[in-house]
């Protein structure tokens, strides 16, 4: 049986990356979470609706245990220093198990560094999937430097260096600019979330 969590770290996106390499890792979501908005947004977000960007953990407990995620996750940031809600250190356990696992990883890592943990530990509250161009966003970014690379690379050539390097500096240039239309047009995004 799968067990889920949600946790959240300054940087979501590498987090996700993380995470979703480890064995017994089932499935990794970015979103919003802890707030009381009702439909978030990035752009709420950024303006302080309450909501923190988190990572949603789905993970099989009989193959990796929740302390080795928590360790994992206090490894990936430095949970003694504040921030704002939108990227503050928190955790949402889903059960009395997981909450204690919490406390303790947090009191060894303070023992350890010898200095208090500014994570904030509150009950799960309604879960908000990001928008689709946040789900795997690295590797979205990835695709888009190598395109424009791509780009650089036809402009940087003399004109006419091989045959239909024009036609082929167009289309990714294209592909640059449709990479981005999920961010400016929310109708697209909404879209294409429903294939993810």
């Amino acid at each position: 049986m799968a067990a889920f969590s949600a946790l959240a770290a300054p940087a979501a996106h590498p987090a996700r990356e993380t995470f979703s390499s480890i064995e017994g890792v089932l499935s990794t979501r970015v979103g919003y979470t802890g707030g009381d908005a009702p439909s978030p947004s990035y752009g709420s977000v950024c303006a302080g609706d309450g909501h923190t960007e988190a990572l949603k953990i789905e993970f099989d407990p009989s193959v990796v245990s929740y302390r080795s995620l928590l360790d994992v996750f206090l490894a990936q940031h430095d949970p003694c220093v504040s921030f704002t809600t939108q990227y503050q250190s928190a955790v949402w356990p889903t059960t009395e198990a997981q909450k204690n696992a919490v406390m303790d990883a947090l009191d060894a890592y303070e023992a350890k560094r010898g200095r208090a943990a500014m994570t904030t530990v509150a009950p799960p509250k309604a879960w908000h999937d990001a928008e689709w161009y946040h789900q795997r966003y690295n590797a979205k970014n990835k695709i888009r430097l190598a395109l424009f690379a791509g780009v650089f690379a036809c402009n940087a050539l003399p004109h006419g260096s091989f045959p239909g390097q024009e036609q082929l500096k167009t289309v990714l240039g294209g592909l640059v600019f449709l990479s981005l239309l999920p961010q400016l047009f929310a109708p697209i995004d909404n879209v294409l979330s429903k294939f993810d």
